[in-house]
């Protein structure tokens, strides 16, 4: 009896934090596609994918010169063993001393073609984004979730008047769009540091050369990881810019923001996923919590990727702009790859929890070299969707190399013919779009009612396991 209150209230507490997260993310993440309309009026192809690809390589940087700290921060900051000063004050110290190495490397990386002219602005934005993605990280490592959430709030409404003000009032483009993002999140990391009392935690005289020796070695492994994932995730677009040109791939940028939907959605749970995936591995039933979480994760994401294929016309007319119309066709292998996105991500969470930091290191560098040797071979032979394709291929291999080593070490059941008869489905629905035309709606509309039909039960399921009991009795099909 008692283990099966724990088990509920695994369960209500992953759900509840859920809430708290996509409370503080939903309308930050709700603007990245209410700003997509902005974006793709007051940039042209050429501009919007150079700030596409600037993005790209801060986030490239931002690991290096941090050493990826931020991941050792929430994992031993929700570790009562180890003392939050020590903590908070080693993540600072390594992401300054992580800075001031970046310095005298600026002038090259400045050379870069779409570099040129906005070196100063790449290095602000790196520093700026590292800090606040270090406060956010500790801040919900003291579980301050609602706090974590407002700032996310807060953010939120900074970016979309700074952008408004920026790219409609002011019309400066591409500085603008730049400027908005970095000093939002300043202002960020300004709210933090006084309202979570961040000061109180830096010290350097709690710094412990053994903390911060336990947390290098946890984050290392994982800077060369972020950097597998970031080739996974951003090297077709250089490739693309290289073979086909700006233009190009500012229509692939674009035709990116459609399936962020499903990664945006995703990472709501993902956060609170990962501090349960943490909290919950010293138990027992852990094998049986990562299953059941697997399964129902699994399932919302088929729902949501089959919807966003449904509605992808719609949802390209009003998001994007006439002259990004054509980058329809390159969305449907971009929705294959972002399930898989979101499976891989869930495995880390595992991977985090168990310290194998290695592991993911391991399986995402297989997935970067499949990555760039298929898109070397396809950009040139079937153009932009070349690359989509090569997405699509190099996160499924990564999640089977996951998923079949992390069974070595924890016994995490995946129903196979469920997930390759939805993957079918989907496969289904994007020859549709691809190749039918008009006449697509018919193989969509019947495609995504099957997906829900093999989907429901699962979901349903989990409802009823986190749902208070009062609600359940009121409503028949729940009891």
């Amino acid at each position: 009896m008692k283990e099966e209150t724990q088990k509920k209230d695994s369960y209500k507490k992953l759900f509840s934090n859920t809430l708290i997260f996509a409370i503080g993310t939903f309308s930050s993440k709700i603007l990245v596609f209410l700003l997509v309309p902005l974006y793709t009026h007051a940039l042209v192809p050429k501009d919007f994918g150079i700030a596409d690809l600037l993005m790209q390589c801060a986030n490239l940087l931002i690991p290096i010169v941090s050493v990826a700290i931020t991941e050792s921060v929430i994992r031993f900051g929700l570790d009562k063993r180890y003392n939050k000063k020590t903590v908070f004050t080693t993540g600072f110290v390594v992401i300054i001393f992580g800075m001031l190495v970046l310095l005298p490397f600026m002038p090259f990386i400045s050379m870069i073609r779409f570099v040129k002219g906005y070196g100063i602005l790449l290095y602000l934005y790196v520093f700026i984004a590292s800090i606040k993605l270090h406060f956010s990280e500790f801040v919900r490592s003291k579980q301050l979730l609602k706090l974590y959430a407002f700032n996310g709030i807060l953010t939120t409404f900074l970016m979309l008047g700074l952008n408004i003000l920026f790219l409609v009032v002011l019309k400066i483009g591409l500085i603008g769009y730049l400027l908005a993002i970095m000093l939002s999140d300043f202002i960020s990391i300004i709210f933090l540091f006084i309202i979570a009392e961040l000061y109180k935690y830096f010290s350097l005289s709690s710094l412990k050369k053994s903390v911060m020796r336990q947390m290098l070695k946890f984050s290392v492994p994982l800077m060369p990881a972020m950097i597998m994932w970031w080739i996974t995730n951003v090297s077709d677009r250089f490739l693309v810019q290289t073979f086909i040109g700006d233009n190009a791939n500012g229509l692939y940028a674009a035709a990116y923001k459609i399936p962020t939907i499903i990664t945006v959605i995703y990472s709501m749970f993902n956060q609170a996923w990962n501090l349960s995936a943490i909290t919950e591995y010293d138990s027992s039933k852990k094998g049986r919590f990562y299953t059941n979480v697997f399964n129902s994760n699994q399932s919302v994401v088929y729902i949501v990727a089959g919807g966003i294929l449904l509605c992808i016309m719609p949802l390209v007319k009003i998001l994007l702009d006439n002259k990004y119309f054509i980058a329809y066709r390159y969305i449907p292998f971009l929705v294959l790859a972002a399930v898989f996105t979101c499976f891989t991500s869930f495995l880390g969470s595992i991977y985090a929890a168990t310290k194998k930091s290695k592991n993911s290191f391991y399986t995402l560098l297989f997935g970067a070299l499949l990555n760039i040797v298929l898109n070397l071979i396809l950009i040139p032979i079937v153009g932009i969707n070349g690359a989509s394709i090569a997405t699509f291929a190099s996160y499924s291999l990564v999640f089977m190399l996951r998923i079949i080593d992390i069974k070595r070490f924890i016994h995490i059941k995946v129903d196979f013919l469920t997930m390759i008869l939805n993957m079918m489905l989907l496969g289904t629905m994007t020859a549709a779009i691809l190749l039918m035309g008009k006449f697509m709606i018919v193989p969509l509309l019947l495609c995504f009612a099957t997906i829900v039909i093999i989907n429901f039960s699962v979901i349903l399921k989990s409802v009823k396991a986190v749902m208070p009991e009062k609600i359940k009795r009121k409503i028949p099909f729940l009891k």
